[in-house]
């Protein structure tokens, strides 16, 4: 059923957990000691819901505190070493020397995905950026009609890539955000002028 399995400081602890964009939930239970706990969370920061758990569970027991938040800001750093070791490494297929088909300010608009919401993606005349579920991504250009769209504070970066529709306007971005699925696609909800240039 999805279940964890394991110990904690020498008791039976069963959990589960997940995040998706916007949100995050941990369910825990001790049953020996008949101990459940819930943490539901409105960013999909993961890790800060173990930090919870385990510091609640030291609580009820009465167990000497360990210093949760600093093993996982460790564990965060490392982490963080491996992806942008990973990321150097995929971005072995970029090309060099390529152009987006369109001007920028072409790119700006409504993207909306009936499940995922809607992407909000900006020109300011000197760059893009993209507003998604209260979050402000920074876009650079990648490769052709791709850019990375990042999020420091989130530690978040993902590779969009644009379509066009038959007419030549852009006409859609696909993100992301799952590894297990395909990209997901945001059709554009409202053509901007730019697009007729």
């Amino acid at each position: 059923m999805g279940w964890r399995m394991n110990a904690y400081r020498g008791r039976p602890l069963v959990s589960h957990g997940g995040a998706i964009m916007g949100f995050s939930a941990t369910v825990a239970f001790l049953p020996v000691e008949k101990i459940g706990i819930v943490l539901l969370n409105n960013l999909e920061d993961a890790p800060v819901n173990s930090t919870l758990m385990y510091n609640v569970i030291d609580r009820l027991l009465g167990l000497e505190p360990v210093d949760w938040a600093q093993r996982v800001r460790d564990e965060q750093v490392k982490a963080k070493a491996e992806r942008e070791k990973r990321a150097k490494e995929k971005d072995a297929d970029r090309q060099s020397g390529t152009q987006p088909s369109h001007p920028l300010a072409a790119y700006a608009g409504s993207y909306d995905h009936p499940a995922y919401g809607t992407i909000e993606v900006r020109w300011d005349g000197e760059k893009l950026t993209a507003d998604y579920h209260q979050r402000t991504f920074a876009f650079e250009h990648y490769h052709y009609d791709m850019f990375k769209m990042r999020n420091d504070w989130m530690d978040a970066e993902y590779k969009v890539t644009f379509a066009t529709d038959p007419k030549g306007a852009v006409g859609s971005l696909a993100v992301p955000f799952e590894t297990s699925v395909k990209d997901i696609v945001f059709a554009r909800k409202v053509k901007q002028a730019e697009d007729k240039k």
